[in-house]
């Protein structure tokens, strides 16, 4: 058996274009030769390691007793002096423990990488391997390499010496030093010297005298092919390959045997060098070395990267949050530091920004039970995501850079929004949670944040100074020979000699054919073809081969193997254009290595999903150059005084550009847009974009997403354009979609798959073809929508809409004159009644929209109202319930908790049991039956409280505050005996009735504005005694029961 200790891939042309193998195909290539083994060892890179390590983990299944060790080839030497040689040296990875070995050796040396004969060096200085091999040895392995190896190249010279009649005992002397340095670094079981199988001269002497220095130090000698090319086939595409560099490269005899050999292939070679027994020696030692490499994985679960944050001073929030709330009252009671910073936070802005209400603290509820769950499944605590992005947020202020308002589904979580993350309200803006996060997808949040350009370097600095220099590290990219570049690449490097020998393309294909055939692919939708779909075709996607291709490449005999070899292969490495990684300084080697880009910015050695994979959480730090025209632009007006001057750039954000602040039903924003007048808008500003704006003429920032959406819809030449039809059936109704689509022939089934589904019952449209004539009907539908959708719209003009129970997503329901029933379901239902009447027997989450529709609600566990105009709202029973009413008439059974606003209404309420919050009510009348829990009212003018409690069983409390004329009136229970106690400002006056009247006049300018009156023993009152009491000053009134 032989394992191959000494192989490359792709990786390896990271800083010079060298080997033109795919890492997998070398794992299948070297089972298919029966190889025991191979090692990865690409010229300092380990960036094909966790590609690698992953398709290990799953080959492992088949063929369990072929190993795939990890390795590096480092470039060995005493200084970092230019001009020098750069010798070759092999490190092999024996467990988990030895490739953080290998990682942190590899990112010493990226880490002092230079140019020295226009060439990036990597070296690694030999006192830095033996200094970090002092952590790691009986876990690393290392061998001489090949000939560019400082033994092999010692041993060359002291031979040519030797010839020469010239003195070469200093170079013997060297030859030992550097064998015993070896020694003394990884031990002499653990240290190999490596020969290689070949006919070549030079190789041969090598080896011998290889064998000898082996058999001088009784150290293991192995051989090893260096592979650069899959097999004898491929070194045609190998050599074209390096040709297409240029230069004066050695790219024939050099790499005439560095390929992938089966091991009789191996042994038939060796034999040019040494004795068959010294071979089966050497096969054997192969063996020894592999049964020393164990298994392992590099996946690790993600962990978060955290910041310090401020504990709690006295060790609680300091509000009490009902057990209604039982994830949020756990993190106040029981949470971790970063669980209790989160909730803080969160808590603080909802009452800096008066949010102080039922419907903040449910949607709270679920994001803290969503982000919990997904932490525990992932091991790690997710809150600590959110809270360092918080913290760099306001990093990001003080460095001088406008943060933007928020990207995508992340606008849809509260918390985001309350911790500084995103800048939209989604409970204003209707925007779902679920799509940001869920239980169903138990994976890391993304966030993308965007940044001026400016202050990207000064914002990296600051984040280093803070967590070290390896704290922050950017996402590398690799850039990869696509299907053109594939074409103009192998034509650069394609040589061919004549029947007389002689070389017929010195220089290659000529630039101008190399283009002409490149223009020959084609691309769909801005992609182009792959080489295969090229050739031979692709019925998925009904692409037919392209025979000009075909008929221009066979001109050149092997030029199609070659293309074809040289596409998909890795070529280069960048930088991500907003991906970084986060790193505690001192731990940075227990998942990644950090290399360099070509202009010296410090990356990942794994691209973004590997480095994922490896347990590596990614941060988005976009930018804009629309901020940076911002900030000057405020800079400008600070320095005119149009603003104040001594306003932060954060401060002048808030006040002017916040979101919340401007006017986005502005027509005058929307008609600048369309003109194209304004200097630039995100994604807006450039032709197509202007282009869409004005065409399509966005009136709100629904539209405005829409027309963002249009820019990347392709059409066919002659064929009405994606976003002319939308502008079409956006003004003639959705109906018409529907329409087409069954004219077009479409499948019901697809035609069921649509999101939005229109007109269920009754439906009322319009179908116009070959004239202007209409057609109307009306039509009965039942849809079925598949298990896996997950959201459906559904509206009716002149018609009604049923719900079944069998859907458990999201629906969305709006009917214009007609019903809505809703017998029972699991679904989250949004529904919009105008002119109608609704029935809901059951549901789960119900948020309710009502204009002059009258209907009953059984039960929902959530419930969201929102009524204008309702003569008859009845309400039986809910859990959670939020009020908005408009000139309605609300009627409430039984309701855990409560949270009502809104005007020229009445609503009683038979059954209390948690918490009431009645704020902001005006010219209403609210009755509020028998409580449990606590009442809140404030905000009320000319409006009318009147409670009434019946059962002493236990202990409310109701709180009145910010009374304009209004009256609140309080009738307590019988068991209230005779005897008045008042304890502050105001006056108490019991009479025969069992009335007491307060009128309470505490100034403004009082102690926190609070006059307190306190009943106890009141024993000449009746059971239907009453306590009225008026507020006509500022103040607040504490009801409380004894």
């Amino acid at each position: 058996m032989f394992f191959n200790c000494h192989n490359h891939t792709m990786y390896s042309n990271l800083r010079l274009l060298d080997c033109i193998i795919k890492p997998k195909d070398l794992i299948d290539r070297a089972i298919e030769l029966g190889l025991s083994g191979i090692a990865i060892t690409d010229h300092e890179a380990l960036s094909a390691h966790m590609e690698v390590n992953m398709y290990a983990k799953k080959i492992r299944e088949k063929h369990p007793d072929f190993t795939i060790a990890l390795g590096n080839e480092i470039y060995l030497t005493d200084t970092r002096e230019k001009g020098q040689p750069y010798y070759h040296f092999i490190l092999i990875a024996k467990d988990a423990i030895g490739h953080k070995g290998l990682r942190e050796l590899s990112s010493k040396a990226w880490y002092n990488s230079y140019f020295d004969r226009g060439m990036e060096r990597v070296p690694l200085l030999k006192s830095e391997l033996e200094e970090i091999m002092t952590r790691y040895k009986g876990h690393i392995m290392g061998t001489t390499a090949c000939m560019g190896g400082e033994l092999s190249k010692l041993i060359v010279e002291y031979q040519i010496l030797k010839e020469m009649n010239q003195p070469n005992q200093e170079v013997f002397y060297k030859m030992q030093d550097f064998i015993q340095f070896c020694i003394r670094v990884f031990g002499p079981d653990d240290f190999y010297i490596e020969c290689a199988p070949s006919t070549m001269k030079d190789q041969i002497m090598v080896n011998r005298c290889l064998g000898e220095m082996a058999q001088l130090y009784g150290l293991n000698l192995v051989p090893a092919t260096d592979s650069h090319y899959l097999s004898p086939e491929t070194r045609f595409a190998h050599k074209a390959y390096l040709n297409s560099k240029g230069g004066d490269r050695e790219v024939d005899s050099f790499y005439e045997f560095a390929r992938l050999m089966d091991e009789k292939e191996v042994r038939e070679l060796l034999l040019h060098s040494f004795e068959e027994t010294t071979v089966d020696m050497m096969m054997h030692m192969t063996e020894d070395m592999r049964q020393k490499i164990e298994w392992y994985s590099l996946e690790r679960p993600q962990q978060i990267p955290v910041v310090d944050i401020p504990k709690r001073e006295h060790g609680f929030l300091g509000w009490a949050i009902p057990s209604t709330y039982p994830t949020l009252d756990y993190i106040n009671k029981e949470g971790n530091v970063q669980e209790q910073y989160w909730l803080d936070c969160c808590f603080n802005a909802l009452r800096d920004k008066g949010l102080v209400d039922d419907v903040y603290f449910e949607r709270l509820e679920i994001e803290a039970d969503v982000i919990r769950y997904i932490g525990d499944r992932l091991g790690t605590c997710l809150f600590a995501y959110f809270n360092t992005f918080k913290h760099y947020i306001d990093l990001f202020w003080e460095c001088g850079s406008i943060v933007g308002p928020g990207r995508g589904s992340a606008t849809g979580f509260l918390s985001n929004y309350l911790l500084g993350i995103t800048q939209l309200n989604p409970i204003k803006w209707n925007l779902p949670w679920w799509r940001f996060l869920n239980k169903e997808r138990a994976e890391l949040p993304d966030i993308d944040i965007d940044l001026a350009p400016s202050k990207r370097a000064e914002i990296f600095q600051r984040i280093r100074e803070e967590r070290g220099e390896m704290g922050l590290i950017q996402v590398i990219t690799f850039g990869t020979e696509g299907s053109k570049s594939a074409i103009l690449t192998a034509c650069r490097g394609y040589r061919m000699l004549d029947e007389d020998g002689i070389e017929m393309f010195p220089d290659g294909i000529d630039v101008d054919v190399a283009q002409y055939i490149a223009s020959l692919i084609p691309s769909h939708r801005g992609f182009l073809w792959s080489i295969k779909d090229v050739v031979y075709g692709n019925k998925d996607e009904d692409r037919q081969p392209i025979a000009a291709f075909k008929r221009e490449v066979d001109k050149y005999p092997g030029l199609l193997d070659i293309i074809f070899a040289i596409e998909g292969i890795v070529k280069q490495r960048g930088c991500h254009a907003s991906g970084v990684i986060m790193y505690e300084e001192d731990k940075i080697y227990d998942t990644a290595a950090i290399m360099r880009t070509p202009s010296g910015d410090l990356v990942t050695c794994y691209d973004l999903h590997m480095a994922e994979a490896a347990g590596d959480t990614k941060y988005d730090f976009l930018v804009t150059e629309v901020s940076d025209k911002i900030i000057k632009a405020l800079e400008l007006m600070q320095e005119d005084e149009v603003i104040d001057p001594d306003m932060s750039l954060r401060q002048m954000y808030e006040e002017f550009l916040h979101p919340e602040h401007i006017d986005t039903t502005d027509p005058e924003i929307w008609e600048a847009l369309a003109e194209g007048s304004v200097l630039d808008v995100f994604q807006f500003s450039g032709g197509v974009g202007l282009a869409i704006a004005k065409k399509l003429k966005p009136q709100n920032p629904l539209e405005m997403t829409a027309a963002n959406a249009m820019m990347r819809l392709m059409s066919e030449k002659g064929v009405e354009s994606q976003q002319d039809r939308y502008a079409r059936i956006q003004k003639d109704g959705i109906a018409v979609f529907d329409y087409e689509m069954r004219q077009r022939h479409m499948p019901d089934e697809i035609i069921q798959k649509r999101i939005a589904i229109e007109s269920i019952e009754g439906c009322y449209f319009r179908v116009g073809e070959a004239d202007d004539s209409s057609v109307s009907f009306n039509s009965k539908w039942t849809v079925y929508v598949p298990s896996h959708i997950r959201s459906v719209a559904a509206s009716n003009s002149f018609g009604n809409i049923t719900v079944g129970k069998g859907f458990s997503g999201l629906i969305r329901i709006d009917v214009k004159n007609g019903d809505v029933n809703i017998p029972e379901t699991k679904a989250m239902c949004v529904v919009e009644v105008t002119h109608g009447n609704f029935y809901v027997g059951n549901a789960v989450y119900l948020n309710m929209t009502t204009k002059h529709a009258n209907g009953t609600i059984a039960f929902a566990q959530t419930l969201k109202v929102q009524a204008e105009h309702a003569d008859f709202y009845k309400i039986d029973k809910a859990d959670i319930m939020t009020i908005n009413s408009k000139h309605s008439k609300i009627k409430v059974g039984n309701v855990g908790q409560l949270s009502s606003q809104g005007s020229y209404s009445t609503l009683e309420v038979n059954e209390l049991s948690g918490l009431a919050n009645i704020r902001d009510m005006q010219h209403s009348t609210i009755e509020m039956g028998e409580f449990l829990g606590k009442l809140d009212a404030t905000d009320l003018s000319y409006s009318k409280l009147n409670i009434t409690i019946s059962k002493y069983n236990h202990t409310p409390v109701i709180m009145v505050t910010d009374l304009d004329y209004t009256d609140v009136k309080v009738k307590l229970p019988a068991s209230l005996r005779t005897s008045t106690y008042v304890n502050g400002k105001g006056s108490c006056k019991s009479t025969s009735s069992g009335t007491a009247k307060i009128k309470s006049s505490a100034p403004w300018s009082s102690p926190n504005g609070i006059s307190t009156h306190v009943f106890k023993n009141t024993e000449s009152f009746t059971p239907n005694s009453l306590i009225d009491i008026n507020n006509e000053s500022y103040g607040t009134i504490l009801i409380e029961e004894y």
